[in-house]
């Protein structure tokens, strides 16, 4: 029995998902497919791993030119700054019921202790509690607190405290630099240890040091690419430069329990398209359905399909996301479930339709 009769009987389902402005038709049915799609499947995927082989018209990573010249530069140097803060030195054993007797007057700071150990012999028995920059201090306190102030063993001070760069946030360090009315980009797209920037032309004067001042403020990432041009290839990805960080745009993500290897500047990935995956897996997938994926890019449909107890048929243009789609087959434990096809998807519909 071939598929395309198959998917005219009364049990079965077609459903159309769309994966960004990519449809890919998804054929639900309750039965194996034909030996000979099978066999095909086998014989395709062995043409996939040489035509991998030959080059093919890819964008690539642009690196940052080393020269910035006009162009504004990241001083970590110039955040520093010395803050003269009233502070209470008290016994050690007093802090924690003086912090929720002072709660809302308190130095209150990013990544900074409002408790400090002074230096010198009072380091063993006493703290000093540190109070918001500019109170004036007893005159600024309630009654209650200036009371508490007339009691043994407190005594008001000045404190010198000291903040850089480390203390402030990107928003922060970014507006010091951008011009009035100019926003700070706040969204961005994360692919794993990559943050993807597509930022608008007003920024682009600033956009090394956006890059650097997001890779020092998030730990988890290492490089950061900036989108140069418009897609303008078969394959829907697209050229881009580094900003900051490591030229290393291979990468993994996981979502809705597996895992994914990609190569962000060689195939189409979207994170935001997340959530879509998620829906359309728990609504429509179940158990011994066969799904066909006619764009499927590196499996973000055809693995959880397949860990659904689906048998699926995957199929993509780009010799690149059939690398990483034989990649994560393997790495979610799904090889047996999911055949693989490098072909047009005009062809593969034909073939599944013959």
């Amino acid at each position: 029995m071939q598929l395309g009769r198959l998917a005219q009987r009364p049990q079965a389902r077609t459903r159309l998902c769309h994966q960004g402005a990519v449809q890919t038709a998804i054929i639900l049915a309750g039965h194996h497919l034909p030996c000979q799609l099978r066999a095909l499947s086998c014989a395709v995927s062995a043409l996939t791993s040489v035509a991998g082989a030959f080059s093919s018209t890819m964008p690539l990573i642009e690196h940052a030119s080393s020269s910035v010249e006009g162009c504004p530069q990241l001083d970590r140097a110039a955040f520093s700054q010395s803050l003269h803060v009233p502070a209470l030195r008290v016994p050690k054993q007093r802090c924690n019921q003086l912090m929720h007797a002072f709660k809302g007057y308190t130095f209150d700071r990013p990544k900074m202790r409002s408790i400090i150990t002074p230096e010198g012999e009072d380091s063993a028995q006493f703290r000093l509690v540190l109070l918001e920059q500019g109170l004036d201090v007893p005159a600024g306190l309630p009654l209650p607190l200036q009371a508490l102030l007339t009691e043994g063993q407190i005594q008001v001070l000045s404190h010198t405290v000291v903040i850089d760069y480390t203390h402030l946030n990107a928003e922060q360090v970014l507006k010091a630099y951008l011009p009035a009315g100019v926003e700070v980009p706040s969204s961005f797209e994360t692919v794993g240890h990559i943050v993807h920037l597509n930022l608008r032309e007003e920024l682009m004067p600033f956009k090394h040091i956006i890059g650097q001042v997001l890779l020092d403020k998030n730990a988890h990432v290492k490089t950061v690419v900036n989108k140069v041009g418009a897609i303008d290839n078969e394959f829907r990805v697209f050229s881009m430069e580094l900003l900051a960080g490591e030229a290393r745009t291979e990468t993994e993500v996981v979502q809705h329990g597996a895992r994914f290897k990609l190569d962000f500047a060689q195939v189409y990935w979207n994170s935001r398209l997340e959530a879509e995956h998620q829906r359309l897996v728990e609504r429509y997938f179940e158990p011994g359905q066969v799904v066909v994926d006619i764009m499927a890019g590196i499996g973000p449909f055809a693995v959880p399909a397949a860990q659904q107890g689906c048998t699926v048929y995957a199929n993509d243009l780009n010799p690149a996301s059939i690398k990483y789609m034989h990649t994560n087959v393997k790495l979610n434990r799904v090889a047996g479930t999911v055949h693989v096809f490098n072909m047009d998807g005009r062809a593969f519909t034909r073939l599944l339709c013959d």
